[in-house]
């Protein structure tokens, strides 16, 4: 869903819709005084065309693919219920000629994860042409054979049976579930799914540095295990570091990053506390039975990765 958005939000500027925006009256201002504007409305041509070949080329092949496409079961509760849906009708077709499966016609609020602050608006799709964009390169019948799906298909059957909208199952909610359990559904997408770099993580801009995209040949353990440092340490160490550091001279604006001897002085604080955390962490873990080592090895196994499913199909070419 999120690279949905994404892809609406472009769309939303190109072929001069950037004009429309009240973002760029401030700039549509100062090119009055410009001799040759046209120069300037070719530069903001070329950069969306531009942004969209990158987008095209390395973000949406990456989450669109056969291989985790499923990964919308663990997100938002509509889109979840009609990808399972898809599927199902997929699996009950007669024939390869019937009509092409019609997603719900509705307008959903994606609600708070993608609430955009700044523009104090909430982030609001069609059902239909979201899942349309998702699924337009997709092949059901390679997703079907995936591990994740064969693994767990009674239970996403069960999901797609559901015949109104008004009656999705939403995996984090008990309370939709009915009659059936969709526990060991919702534990796999723990940790199978939640583990993996989320679609911010694979786009910003320290994104080449952390490796995080498959088309920087970095193997996806790797990937894996990065987005996850990002994720619980670096990203939570900025913010209350900031936290401190404004609170320490309240006279002064906030500071936009930490910097110098006070980087490494609060880094070391921040480590002991998280260390701390990690210890606790492990002791419930051992409490209520939860087998870490078998979450481990689905982070470090090569042999479990997406990456690892492709290379092996790719021998069958060569």
């Amino acid at each position: 869903d999120g690279l949905y958005i994404m892809h609406k939000l472009l769309a939303e500027l190109e072929n001069d819709g950037w004009k429309t925006k009240v973002q760029f009256k401030a700039y549509k201002r100062a090119l009055q005084g410009v001799s040759k504007p046209e120069y300037f409305d070719k530069m903001a041509k070329v950069f969306l065309e531009r942004f969209r070949f990158v987008f095209d080329k390395h973000l949406r092949p990456c989450w669109t693919s056969d291989s985790i496409l499923h990964y919308i079961l663990g997100g938002n509760q509509v889109l979840a219920n009609e990808f399972a849906r898809w599927l199902v009708d997929y699996k009950r077709m007669s024939s390869d000629d019937e009509e092409p499966y019609q997603f719900t016609n509705q307008i959903i609020d994606m609600g708070a994860i993608h609430y955009r602050t700044r523009a104090q608006k909430n982030v609001k799709i069609n059902v239909e042409e979201c899942m349309n964009y998702l699924t337009a390169d997709a092949d059901p019948a390679a997703i079907m054979q995936t591990d994740f799906v064969k693994s767990h298909w009674d239970l996403i059957e069960e999901m797609g049976t559901f015949e109104y909208i008004e009656d999705t199952i939403s995996l984090f909610d008990d309370t939709t579930w009915g009659h059936v359990d969709f526990e060991p559904l919702l534990e796999a997408v723990w940790n199978e799914i939640a583990i993996h770099a989320c679609h911010q993580q694979r786009c910003e801009n320290y994104v080449q540095l952390a490796a995080l995209v498959a088309k920087t040949s970095v193997g996806e353990v790797r990937r894996t295990l990065r987005a996850i440092i990002l994720s619980t340490i670096i990203r939570p160490f900025h913010q209350w570091a900031k936290q401190v550091l404004a609170e320490r001279n309240p006279d002064k604006p906030p500071p936009r990053r930490v910097e110098g001897a006070a980087r490494g002085e609060l880094l070391v604080k921040f480590m002991r506390k998280f260390s701390k955390k990690l210890e606790r962490a492990k002791r419930l873990a051992e409490e209520r039975n939860i087998d870490t080592k078998a979450i481990q090895q689905k982070l470090v196994n090569q042999s479990m990765k997406t990456s690892a499913h492709h290379k092996n199909k790719n021998r069958a070419y060569f």
